[in-house]
């Protein structure tokens, strides 16, 4: 059974229910009206013999009484039936009866004679009709010696009712009919826009084809919202496949340059020996297709969590300094000016080397996209309970656009717009990004398209409350292991 049909026979079959309680209620409502005023009715007669009628006790037969009961026929109502009743000598006689009853020597209704209630009713089959019997006792003093039986045909009433019965049973079954219909057409629509989904991602799996959108012109509900999603998901996964496609396409330029250079400059030593420069080539396209690797092992393993940080307590202005030092021969050879503008002493847990790797791959980062003669400048101060460190250049900046997307994995800007038209990998901002968040922290850009960009990492720091009593702490002298950093620039 697909989800629609049973969508569709979940509705039905509750308002099936809803209906046919409904119907009981209306039928049950109305039956009870019309018996309460039958009683009503039967009660007021009753009362009003009672209450005419006039006692007297024969002389000399204590058991024998005189009732003196008024016309009955006068004070029951049309329809109605009078019985009167007389205890004598421990059994109930009758003394009157209206006029349609002077031949019916039974009582109405033999099983209530005797009750001292003050109302009892009850409903009998005489002769093949449904009556409603009132059945109420005669007091004298204290002792019960009679009572009076007050009966009204349910004949009328019936056929009253059986119409009214007939007629809730077509309305319900209208009504059935209806929901039916409702019910299955409430499940289409409801249940289209997932079958447009289903057919969408059969679309995609079948033909490849990420550029599918699903239009939507309802209200922002559910559906509306899953649409949303779904639409959202397909642009995302469209740009993470077109990406993916062009790191593909750059990696095998990117790996076949250096193998080709290797290949040519083995077979070149195999002609005349090995020289200098062959082996200096070598060992350059070899270093830069291990960096390559070492960068996607480092977030392969991140993605389930088998790269370990070791946390110790370090000097964050010294790591700063470090990176300084280290990427100004880098600087230097590009015509760029690199310094620390403002530094503060400040305490953090990290990895060191990992972090000199994030400082390396930012700072590479600001030289490769700031033209000769431009400058780089690091500051590092306390913001709250944070570390902030900013590296700022006044390279070509980026465009808003690409602000979020630069973190992506194989994201590059377009190589003509670097300064020296090389290109890297795509992945130096995203081994950044997870070094600066499994250190607890963060790490954001700000910049304008061709005014320069400002990269800002935050780092909690150690003990916080305590180092903003005691802000004047001195800088310590005892420098952290020296890690030369790469000299090639990695992308953004």
């Amino acid at each position: 059974m697909t989800l629609k049909t049973r969508l569709a026979f979940g509705v039905a079959s509750l308002l099936a229910l809803t209906i046919t309680l409904l119907s009981a209620a209306v039928f049950g409502l109305m039956w009870w009206s019309m018996v309460r005023e039958v009683d009503a009715r039967l009660a007021d007669t009753a009362n009003l013999i009672n209450a005419d009628t006039r006692f007297a006790v024969l002389p000399l037969m204590q058991s024998r009484y005189h009732v003196q009961l008024p016309e009955l026929d006068f004070v029951r109502a049309s329809g109605i039936e009078v019985q009167v009743w007389v205890k004598e000598n421990g059994t109930y006689a009758p003394v009157d009866s209206s006029a349609n009853l002077e031949d019916w020597p039974n009582a109405l209704d033999p099983s209530t004679l005797g009750r001292e209630d003050a109302h009892t009713f009850s409903t009998v089959n005489i002769d093949g009709t449904w009556w409603r019997v009132h059945t109420s006792p005669i007091w004298f003093g204290a002792s019960a010696i009679g009572c009076i039986q007050v009966a009204q045909s349910l004949e009328i009433m019936n056929s009253v009712t059986s119409s009214l019965l007939l007629v809730v049973l077509i309305c319900a079954l209208i009504a059935l009919a209806g929901s039916a219909i409702l019910s299955r057409w409430l499940a289409h629509r409801l249940i289209e826009p997932v079958q447009k989904l289903t057919a969408a991602a059969s679309h995609i799996a079948d033909a490849s084809d990420l550029s599918t959108r699903l239009p939507w012109h309802g209200p922002n509900d559910e559906l509306g919202r899953l649409i949303s999603v779904f639409n959202k998901m397909m642009e995302r996964l469209q740009q993470v496949f077109n990406v993916q496609q062009r790191f593909v396409a750059d990696l095998s330029h990117e790996l076949r340059t250096p193998i080709t250079s290797i290949m040519l400059n083995v077979d070149l030593m195999k002609k005349v020996g090995a020289d200098e420069e062959s082996l200096s080539a070598i060992y350059t396209d070899t270093e830069r297709m291990s960096r390559l690797v070492n960068d996607l092992l480092m977030l392969a393993r991140a993605d389930y969590g088998g790269v370990s940080v070791h946390m110790t307590p370090l000097d964050a202005d010294e790591v700063v300094s470090d990176a300084v030092r280290a990427s100004r021969p880098l600087a230097e050879g590009k015509g760029i000016k690199l310094a620390l503008a403002h530094i503060e002493p400040l305490r953090i847990y990290g990895d060191v080397q990992q972090l000199q790797q994030l400082m390396g791959n930012l700072i590479s980062n600001a030289i490769k996209f700031t033209p000769e003669g431009g400058a780089v400048s690091l500051t590092i101060q306390r913001v709250g309970c944070m570390a902030r460190i900013e590296i700022t250049d006044t390279g070509i900046g980026i465009s808003p656009e690409q602000h979020e997307r630069i973190f992506d994995r194989f994201y590059q800007v377009d190589p003509s717009r670097t300064q020296d038209g090389t290109s890297g990998f795509g992945l130096g901002l995203s081994v950044s990004r997870w070094i600066a968040e499994s250190h607890d922290g963060s790490i954001t850009v700000r910049s304008q398209l061709g005014h320069g960009s400002t990269f800002i990492v935050s780092l909690p720091l150690i003990d916080a409350e305590v180092d903003a009593n005691h802000p004047s702490r001195q800088t310590t002298h005892q420098k952290l292991p020296r890690v030369r950093l790469p000299e090639h620039p990695t992308s953004r």
